[in-house]
């Protein structure tokens, strides 16, 4: 009979006294087991030992007993009778005879509260913290080794009656990482709130009768004192009676007293139990928090002692040694379990969950391998996995344990089932379904189990010929459906693909029997119901036909499921994609073969194409082959299906779709083998196939060879066709190809000519331009009237318009047009031949003008063609033609001034063929429209007709009224210049005036400025010895020891200064360059400016500040200058590096705060920063300066004596002479005068020290950009340029992207940044200029999901529609998903056709660069196009087995090779296959393992919620090797502040996130530690002090630690020092 739970026995024989406890720890150790028979101990000298007796409360004079316990994974807790604690560790077990569990012993310890019962064990697993109740005490223990917490921390609370946890947080934490105890004493109630390393104060509400238990769901929580059960609303503090615990008697007798019981069953329900006055009999009541009931009731034989809860099932233990089951759901009882009185079962708890092995379970659930052959062992794993239990409901007698286990469904179906009785056993797997909720801890097994009911339930049903029932099964039984396809060996006969299949053991021991689908037709008996046997045979043919349409319809329902949940395809999509095609190749479905072929797929190679060339599916042969990429044979059968060499009914390949197929391939020599002989099939297709669109296929073919092969296979059509590809869309630059083009227009033109009727319409067509042209003049009754009757019209646009009607037009047209528009072109090779016929005057003009002869092609243009206004646009253009549309104006103002800017040269040219012009409107007769074009002319061109030439050819019987308007604007214009001249000068004279007084008063009053050996700086104190110094406004003299932002041009010009040297001798400057972007960017702007300065340099890539120690040993004796960037801001460079006079450091670093000894002190340092420290700063300068100058007396503090002053006195000076003698050599300034008695001194001394701690406590933050600091000094220095400006906006957006500038700061810069852009473009910087450095756009930066399809696609390819709606549909659907600042303010920069990149792709892909190890690559499984064999191999082994100096150069070297190609990788355009495209190929690589690594780290609960912030250790991955650089350790950090902050926004506030983040690092046996300080709010940045606080850890505790980097907040420690260094985390952090 099926029984709801099974007793599973984990201890026996436990003894609990003192001697027997020692021979259980001595046995426990020798044999590995935890348990003994019941035979008495026996002494060392062979006698029975006496039992000692025990004085417990309930236990007086008899031996102790197990009255308490509870589990922590897979320790078991158990508290006795006489104070004691006994923890055992169940081991795990693979496989045993034995029903018992293998277990260990591991203490036997006395609590210290004498022999006090241990009234109760409460494990909180999501803290790993024990809670024990004794002798009214409460105390706390560390898990699993159960020792004492520091009472320090986690004092001992007393006088408790009873406590509970939060049922609701049961393996779970709060938001804040603390979990909800409630404790009651004699008349209050308290909360608390308790973390792994702290408890918070209590808050108390009253409780007057006290309480004997509680129970606790968030906000309700159940007590009961002796009498009644009580509901508090803690939100309110207000106390619901709900109802007695023992029911009034009806005889009026005395209740008998009882100890309450009640427990928590789910979301806002409890459990509580209420007996009669004679405890005969109890009721459970199920109610609400508000006291309401809910559900029904249940009926227990007698008061219950304890509750557990398994959902949906609660068990009670009752008196008499009984524990009765009932089913929450519909409150029956569903089990009874009695035991044996000697066990005397005394206790039941429900617990986290201990895992129990189950051999039953084991037997029937194990997965076995199709092949028999594979040995057991490899299974063990997978058996001890299904066969391990969770089991919360724990029990114990007075010397044993046990759990109670949920009886696997499996057990009580497999028996149904072996009686034939498949419809109980699906109707008892649809009950279970039913139990398979969020609440229910067993799903996954009972998942499983019905797994197992379902495909044995199938095979059964399939053996009786019920397919379509059988088939059901299998789907929701998830069996493999390689297993089924076996099943059908005509389909699939491939034993290979089935060959790793693991089934259940019954399963697969029933699939074994049933054999084939031709076995189960054997079985079947036809001939009963056929009349012969033939007719039996035809049964049994449609039995297997209809078999066959079940099949394929479950392997395409199979299809789905595994394309879509499983991910990539495996070895089942494979099977099943394969028996499919081979369905429908039998079945003569060509429609699904074909979709089925022509989309992604995972079918067998080698099967699929025997299968289809053996069936004569040719064409579907041929698409296969197309998808796996084997172009050249489906290229090949489409040649014979279309020649008929083969035949396939269900082909319908076209020249059209090799055509397709030929532009979308790379073979140069596949194209030209197929692409010719489509062009011998069909012209048209065939020179598509050489003419492709995109510019990097058009690469792949050499025009002159396409082209000499063009002349022998294609007609003259199709060779000009060819020529207009390459002239217009590819713009080639051979003069030969305009000319041959030029060449072919005129034949076409000749040939057409041949033509009579189309010479007379063509000819007719001209004449009709001429007369249209001189009617018009003729008829306009003034000049302004003549471009609105269209005499604007040009000839060219007159041929357009009359190209589709007119061949010769159209030919003429496209000539014109050439002629206009060609860079390069044989003009005297066409002009001969153009003039040889006649009708061309236009052509020729064209011609006349390329060769520079303007007189004879205005002439032409005037009197033959009669085309004004392509004059006019001739000279307007300087000569050149320009290929304008009808009806287009020239660009002139109303003044007739062009707008555009040009030239001195290009005005006298247009000035010159104006005159010409003229003249030639001048020759034309007046009654033929001359006067009329010449006044037009005069007007609209005024700027470039000089009156004094003009007059000297005009008629003289013009009147002066037609020139009027001429006149007016000429002598306008004359005028305007003639004062504006004046108006220059006179305001050059003031000007100048004005400078040479200032000059002449400032020489009178200040003299000159004579700068000497003793004039000092008034900011450093140190002489003023530069060749550059400068005077402020209060009239001080200072050198550049101290650069702000003004100054920056100054620091350069000092640098260059000291790079010439003196007497032309030069030094290198060399750069300390940190591996982030904006160091990056920072290093290439400033070569930049000293390439044009001939300044030599050296680079040297630092990652710590050991790197620069080295690197400063062997620095060469021809540096004058060193340069750090983003390196040693935060550190005393006097520590690392040996400062000599000779040599002068400067420090660009955005890390804050400033070492104060480098800003202050060291005269040899400079650091630039963006405002002024000594304002600033102010305080602690005089502080720093204090300390260094004076030291502290141990022997002087505020307490001791004055010694005496005389003898102060002489050692002050004594210590100026020696200052005096090192003037030269140290800032300094006076720090005490030398009266001040040595007590003052100390005070001033610890009151500096103090503000200096103070400052250098605040937490590293981030200043402005150095990028940023670089470009303000290339602006002063006046060489800013496109380039410089798009390094110094990428700098900016490496520091937004990773959260080191806040959002408001970042709008400010960009916004000054976007004015920049506009002004370089408005000075001629733009991207429109010939090799230009691309153009910088101001732009709305985003990321929203859209169609694959479309999202697939290069962004240049992309559709303009989307294009156009992506920032509304973003703005749009942002508020949906919750998506805040999608859209930022940001930039691009277009490079042309070579492609578009934004600043934050470009610090993504940089930033992958420079972070991505070969250990890292080998990891993500990924191979970029640098990566070679040896790297690959290096990257395998080194990280895990090179240590020492051998591991450390290998990493030099990798990391120096990343450095470089960071830096290279910024001249590129993002185009396919620069270094900028793979790195954001490889940056994509990055952000998947940090997802599957932080996504693990969230479901596997890794973070420990501290008191102070959160914690993450990292010891095991795929992706490990990822995350040892600080970059990506950055990024997994980032990534999990955002996953808390998102998670946490509606109940953390706007409080901060601090995380730390450990990764083990194999081959050092170290663990990388980062931590940031992550803001509450989106866009906002707080200071990080794990920088500080790291470092008092490691000085206060003698954790040695190795900065990584230069952000103090990202180290290297032992990995035996981290446990040391975690736990005192939270400890630093408070303080």
């Amino acid at each position: 009979m099926f029984t709801t739970f099974t007793v599973q026995p984990l201890l026996r024989g436990v003894h609990l006294d003192d001697a027997s406890a020692a021979a259980s720890e001595s046995s426990g150790q020798s044999q590995g087991r935890s348990f003994l028979d019941r035979s008495s101990t026996v002494s060392p000298s062979g006698t029975h030992s006496p039992i000692p007796k025990s004085t417990g409360i309930f236990n007086r004079n008899t031996r102790p007993v197990i009255e308490s316990l509870d589990s922590f994974e897979n320790h078991l807790y158990l508290g006795t009778s006489d104070g004691h604690l006994l923890h055992y560790v169940i081991e795990e077990q693979i496989a045993s005879q034995s029903d018992l569990p293998r277990s260990r012993l591991v203490r036997r310890r006395a609590l210290g509260f004498g022999k006090k019962v241990v009234e109760k064990i409460m494990v909180i697993s999501a803290l790993r913290i024990a809670i024990l109740l004794c002798d009214s005490s409460l105390t706390f223990y560390s898990l699993p080794d159960f020792q004492p917490l520091p009472p320090q921390t986690f004092p001992p609370i007393k006088g408790v009656t009873a406590f509970c946890e939060d049922s609701a947080q049961s393996g779970y934490t709060s938001e804040d990482g603390s979990v909800r105890l409630c404790v009651t004493k004699r008349r209050i109630i308290q909360f608390y709130s308790l973390w792994p390393d702290a408890i918070s104060d209590p808050k108390e509400l009253s409780l007057p009768r006290g309480a004997l238990v509680a129970t606790r769901w968030k906000n309700f929580i159940c007590v009961a004192d002796a009498n009644d059960f009580n509901l508090i609303d803690c939100r309110i503090g207000r106390m619901i009676p709900v109802l007695p615990v023992v029911q009034s008697s009806n005889s009026g007798s005395s209740a008998q007293v009882l100890k309450p019981v009640c427990i928590a069953i789910t979301e806002n329900e409890f459990l509580l139990a209420s007996a009669t006055s004679s405890g005969q009999t109890a009721i459970g009541i199920f109610c609400s928090g508000a006291g309401d009931p809910v559900r029904g009731t249940l009926q227990w034989s007698s008061y219950p002692r304890a509750l557990g809860i398994e959902f949906p099932y609660v068990a009670a233990l009752l008196r008499g040694n009984i524990i009765e089951v009932h089913n929450i759901l519909d409150q029956n009882l569903v089990q009874t379990i009695r035991f044996d009185t000697a066990l005397e079962i005394r206790t039941l708890v429900q617990g986290p969950g201990l895992a129990v092995w189950m051999s039953s379970l084991a037997r029937a659930l194990v997965q076995q391998s199709w092949h028999p052959t594979v040995a057991e062992g490899q299974n063990q794993q997978e058996t001890a996995r299904i066969a391990t239990v969770l089991a919360r409901v724990l029990f114990a007698g007075k010397d044993t344990v046990s759990a109670l286990v949920t009886t696997p469904l499996v057990l009580h179906a497999d028996n149904l089932l072996q009686q034939g009785r498949v419809e109980e056993a699906l109707l008892l797997s649809e009950k279970t379904t039913a139990t398979i909720l969020q609440e229910n801890r067993h799903r996954e097994r009972l998942q499983c189990e019905l797994d197992f009911i379902h495909q044995k339930s199938g095979l059964i049903y399939l053996e009786a010929t019920l397919f379509d029932d059988a088939f059901a099964l299998f789907l929701r039984g998830r069996i493999d459906p390689r297993a089924i396809i076996f099943m059908f060996p005509d389909v699939l006969q491939q034993p290979d693909l089935i060959s790793n299949v693991k089934l259940f053991g019954g399963v697969r021991e029933l699939l074994s029997q049933r054999g084939t689908l031709q076995d189960v037709r054997h079985h079947v008996d036809f001939q009963s119901v056929a009349r012969s046997p033939d007719q039996g045979a035809g049964f049994g043919n449609v039995l297997l036909t209809n078999a066959k349409e079940v099949f394929l319809q479950y392997l395409i329902k199979c299809r789905r499921e595994y394309r879509s949940s499983k991910g990539r395809p495996g070895p089942i999509a494979e099977a099943i994609d394969t028996a499919l095609l081979g369905l429908w190749v039998d079945s003569g479905d060509d429609k699904n073969l074909l979709q089925i072929l022509g989309a992604a797929n995972a079918c067998r190679q080698d099967l699929t194409e025997a299968k289809l060339r053996s069936a004569g599916k040719h064409y579907a042969l041929s698409i296969w082959l197309k998808s796996h990429k084997k172009q050249g044979a489906a290229l090949a059968i489409w040649k014979s299906l279309i020649q008929g060499d083969l035949e396939d009914s269900s082909s319908a390949v076209s020249l059209q779709d090799m055509a397709t197929l030929l532009l979308s391939l790379q073979d140069v020599a596949l194209i030209e083998e197929y692409g010719w002989w489509v062009v011998g099939k069909d012209e048209n297709i065939g020179l598509k196939i050489f003419m492709p669109g995109d510019s990097k296929r058009a690469a792949l073919f050499d025009p002159d060879r396409v082209l000499e092969s063009f002349k022998t296979k294609v007609s003259q059509e199709g060779i000009m066709t060819y020529l207009e590809y390459l002239v217009t869309q590819r713009k080639s630059e051979v003069p030969e190809h305009y000319t041959m083009l030029s060449q072919l227009y005129v034949d076409h033109i000749t040939h057409a000519l041949k033509n009579s009727a189309s010479s007379t319409r063509h000819r007719e067509l001209v004449s009709m331009f001429k007369e249209q042209q001189s009617r018009k003049l003729m008829t306009s009754g003034d000049v302004k009237s003549l471009e609105s009757m269209g005499i604007m019209d040009t000839f060219l646009s007159y041929l357009q318009s009359n190209s589709t009607m007119d061949p010769i037009s159209n030919y003429r047209a496209k000539l014109s047009q050439l002629l206009q528009s060609t860079p390069a072109l044989d003009a005297d090779e066409i002009l001969a031949k153009v003039k040889s016929i006649s009708i061309l005057h236009y052509e020729v003009a064209l011609l006349l003008a390329r060769t520079g002869k303007f007189e004879e092609c205005i002439g032409i243009l005037a009197k033959d063609v009669k085309d004004y206004q392509g004059a006019e646009i001739l000279c307007l253009n300087g000569g050149n033609f320009k290929n304008r549309s009808r009806g287009t104006k020239a660009a002139t103002t109303s003044e007739g001034v062009a707008t555009s800017k040009v030239t001195t040269a290009e005005l006298d040219k247009r000035r010159k063929l104006f005159m010409i012009l003229l003249k030639e409107y001048l020759r034309l007769p007046e009654d033929d429209g001359g006067m009329s074009l010449t006044l037009r002319l005069l007007n609209s061109q005024s700027s470039y007709l000089d009156i004094s030439e003009v007059v000297q050819f005009l008629p003289e019987y013009w009147s002066v009224e037609a020139l009027q308007e001429y006149l007016l604007r000429s002598l306008r214009r004359s005028y305007h210049e003639f004062k504006e001249i004046q108006v220059v000068k006179g305001l050059s004279l003031g000007e100048n005036l004005r400078i040479s007084e200032e000059l002449f008063q400032l020489y009178k009053t200040q003299g000159p400025i004579v700068i000497t050996a003793d004039d000092i700086c008034h900011v450093c104190g140190d002489a003023v010895a530069d060749a550059v110094f400068m005077r402020t406004a209060d009239m001080k003299e200072s050198d550049m020891g101290h650069v702000k932002l003004a100054n920056y041009s100054l620091a350069y010009k000092r640098i260059k200064n000291a790079a010439f040297g003196d007497g032309g001798a030069s030094s290198t400057v060399l750069f300390f360059v940190s591996a982030d972007v904006d160091s990056i960017c920072a290093f290439r702007m400033w070569t930049t400016l000293l390439k044009s300065d001939c300044i030599s340099y050296v680079v040297v890539p630092v990652s710590g500040m050991e790197d620069i120690r080295t690197e400063t040993k062997i620095m060469s004796a021809s540096i004058r200058s060193v340069l750090m960037l983003n390196c040693g801001g935060l550190f005393n460079l006097e520590d690392y590096m040996e400062l000599s006079e000779d040599v002068t450091i400067y420090v660009l670093d955005s890390h804050r705060p400033v070492n104060l000894r480098n800003a202050f002190w060291n005269n040899e340092i400079i650091v630039f920063h963006d405002s002024d420290l000594d304002r600033e700063l102010a305080q602690e300068k005089d502080a720093i300066i204090f300390t260094e100058e004076n030291e502290f007396d141990q022997g002087d503090d505020d307490e001791s004596d004055l010694e005496d002053e005389d003898g102060d006195e002489d050692d002050e000076d004594d210590r100026n002479d020696r200052d005096d003698d090192d003037h030269r050599q140290t800032r300094r300034r006076t720090g005490v005068d030398s009266e001040v008695a040595p007590r003052q001194v100390n005070r001033q001394w610890k009151e500096s020290r103090a503000i200096i701690v103070e400052y250098m406590s605040k937490g590293t933050m981030t200043g402005t950009a150095i990028s940023n600091q670089t470009y303000m000094m290339a602006t002063q220095l006046d060489r800013v340029s496109l380039d410089l400006l798009w390094l110094a906006i990428i700098g900016l957006s490496a520091q937004y992207l990773g959260e080191r500038i806040s959002h408001r700061d970042y709008l400010t810069i960009a916004q000054t940044y976007k004015d920049e852009s506009e002004r370089l473009a408005r000075a001629g910087s733009s991207a429109d200029e010939q090799g230009g450095g691309g153009r910088i756009n101001n732009v709305e930066d985003g990321a929203i999901r859209f169609s694959l399809e479309e999202c697939n696609q290069v962004f240049a390819h992309m559709s303009i529609d989307l294009k156009k709606i992506l920032k509304e549909r973003v703005e749009l659907v942002a508020p949906e998903y919750g998506l805040h600042e999608v859209l930022y303010t940001s930039f691009t920069r277009s490079y042309g056709y070579r492609g578009l990149m934004s600043a934050s792709d470009v610090v993504y892909s940089v930033t992958s660069l420079l972070e991505t190890s070969p250990a890292s690559l080998v990891a993500m499984k990924y191979s970029p196009e640098w990566m070679t064999e040896e790297m690959r191999t290096k990257g395998a082994l080194a990280d895990v087995s090179s240590t020492g100096k051998e591991g450390e150069d290998e990493r030099t070297s990798w990391w120096h090779a990343n450095f470089f190609r960071a830096c290279d990788s910024l001249d590129g355009s993002g185009g396919e296959g620069d270094q900028l495209r793979q790195g954001l190929k490889l940056c994509m690589q990055v952000q998947k393992a940090v997802i599957r690594q932080g996504i693990a780290i969230i479901e596997k609960q890794v973070i420990i919620t501290l008191s102070t912030c959160r914690v993450a250790t990292l010891k095991d991955g795929p992706d490990l090797p990822v995350f040892w650089d600080p970059l990506s350790l950055h990024k997994l950090a980032q990534f999990l502040v955002y996953a808390i902050r998102e998670y946490g926004s509606s109940k953390s506030g706007h409080r901060p996130i601090p995380l730390v983040v450990a990764v083990l690092k194999e081959d050092t046996q170290t663990f990388v530690v980062a931590g940031v300080n992550g803001s509450p709010v989106i866009g906002e940045v707080i200071p990080n002090k794990f920088g500080n606080v790291f470092e008092r850890i490691s000085y206060n505790e003698k954790i040695p630690v190795k900065h990584l980097g230069f952000d103090k907040s990202v180290i290297e420690i032992d990995r035996d020092d981290l446990e040391t260094f975690m736990k005192s985390i939270g400890r630093y952090m408070r303080s």
